[in-house]
Order: structure tokens, then sequence, then C-alpha cells
């Protein structure tokens, strides 16, 4: 056994941790629950604690914070709506659903002092309404 790895062993390495994963030793090290003795000589841990420190010493945004900044995002989501990622055409189905939404967007937010019906039958007779 190299001299390096000479201090490791499954029993420290169980007592040390008892939960099973793969990230298991480098959490209890980042908690400071790792012993220094399960570690070997060739790592260099100092950037882990430097790491750990800063973050320790950001501080968490308060919520009111974190809600203007989601509603802001969400304002300037609504400003550029939707970009398609590919080149394709939009659909006949998707410009009609697009132009449906933006007309009841406008719709509720109009005060509207009448209303048309856009369909009110196959004739387009005045007052006459078909039953389904």
């Amino acid at each position: 056994i190299p001299e390096s790895t000479s201090h490791l062993s499954a029993d420290t390495a169980n007592r040390v941790v008892s939960r099973r994963s793969s990230d298991t030793h480098l959490s209890a090290f980042l908690r400071g629950d790792l012993s220094p003795e399960v570690v070997p000589d060739f790592c260099d841990t100092s950037f882990f604690q430097t790491i750990v420190t800063q973050a320790r010493k950001q501080p968490m945004k308060p919520k009111q914070e974190r809600q203007n900044a989601l509603k802001s995002l969400q304002a300037v989501k609504a400003l550029t709506g939707k970009k398609r990622i590919t080149g394709k055409p939009s659909s006949v189905s998707k410009q009609f659903e697009h132009s449906l939404s933006r007309l009841m967007k406008t719709l509720a937010q109009a005060t509207p002092y009448f209303i048309r019906c856009i369909k009110s039958n196959n004739e387009k007779v005045c007052i006459r309404f078909c039953r389904l």
C-alpha cells in the first residue's frame, strides 16, 4: 500500500459518513464532517474551503426583492413575446391561437360599449342565433 493512501480504509470512511451516495464524501467534506485523515495527501482541498466561505458570506435576497425581480422578468417576457426557435413558419392553427389570445387580452383590458357577434349564424341574418 502506498504511503499516501495507507490511512484510507473502508472502516474509516463508513465510520465518518453513514449515508451511501456518489457525492457523500464531498458533501461531508463541504459540511466539515469529513476528517482530513480520510483525504489523500495529493488532494488540494484549499479551494473548497474558499468556495464554502464565499457562499456563506453572500446574503440571501429578501423574499420581496425576489418577487419583484420575478415580476419584472415576467413583464419583459410579455413584452418580447414568444420567439420561435426554429426557422419554420408557424402553422395556421398556431397563428389563429396567437391571434385569438391577443384579441382576448385586448378585450379583457378594454371597456366595450357594444358587443359584436363575430358569427351569429350561417346565413348572417340580423338578430337570429343558431342553436347547437
